[in-house]
C-alpha cells in the first residue's frame, strides 16, 4: 500500500522518474505490484509527456498481469493523445474493445482529440459515431472536438446538430443545478 501511495504522490506532482523508481523498487522488495501501481505509474508518464514509457508500462501490465481496466486504457490513450500518436491511441481503443473493457467519456474524448488534433477528422468522426452508438455520454469537450472535425470535413449540418446537443446539455445542467439549489433551501 505504501508503494502505491508513493507512486500516486509522484503522479500527482509530475515526477514520472520517481514513480518508475518506486515501481521497480516494488519488484526488488518482493512486493507484488497491481493495477493500481501500474495505473499511477502510467499516469505519471502521461503527465510527464513520456508516452513511450507509458506504453511500455501498459505493455508490461498487459503481458505480465493481464489486469487491464478502463483507467489503464484511459491513461495510455491520453499519453498517446499528448504525444500526438493518434494511430496508437486508436489501436488502444480497438484493443480495449477486444479485451471487453468498457470505454467511457474520458476514453472517447482522448481518442477523438488525438485524431482531431492531428487532422484525422474522418477517424475522429468515426469514433464519435462509435460513442453515440454505444450510448456513451457526451460532454462539451468531445462535442466541440467533433464540431471542429465536422467543420474540417465541410459537414455543416452535422456541426449545427452538435451545437444543438451542446445547448441541450447546458439546459439539463442548469435545470439540475437549480433543482439542487431548491433542495438545499428546504
Amino acid at each position: 500500500i505504501s508503494f502505491n501511495a508513493a507512486i500516486s504522490a509522484c503522479e500527482k506532482v509530475g515526477k514520472w522518474e520517481k514513480a518508475l523508481l518506486f515501481l521497480s523498487q516494488m519488484t526488488l522488495s518482493k512486493v507484488r505490484s497491481n493495477t493500481i501501481s501500474y495505473n499511477a505509474a502510467i499516469s505519471a508518464c502521461e503527465k510527464g509527456g513520456q508516452w513511450q514509457k507509458a506504453l511500455q508500462l501498459f505493455s508490461d501490465v498487459s503481458w505480465s498481469r493481464g489486469e487491464l481496466d478502463t483507467i489503464t486504457f484511459n491513461t495510455a490513450i491520453r499519453a498517446c493523445e499528448k504525444g500526438g500518436e493518434w494511430e496508437k491511441a486508436l489501436q488502444l481503443f480497438v484493443l480495449m474493445a477486444c479485451n471487453v473493457v468498457e470505454a467511457n467519456t474520458i476514453t472517447c474524448t482522448a481518442a477523438v482529440s488525438a485524431c482531431e488534433t492531428r487532422g484525422k477528422w474522418s477517424e475522429a468522426l468515426r469514433l464519435f459515431g462509435v460513442m453515440t452508438r454505444n450510448e456513451i455520454r457526451s460532454n462539451t469537450v468531445i462535442l466541440s472536438t467533433s464540431i471542429s472535425a465536422y467543420e474540417t470535413a465541410a459537414r455543416w449540418v452535422h456541426a449545427l446538430g452538435l451545437l444543438s446537443a451542446i445547448a441541450a446539455i447546458k439546459k439539463v445542467f442548469f435545470v439540475e443545478v437549480n433543482a439542487f439549489r431548491s433542495d438545499r433551501k428546504t
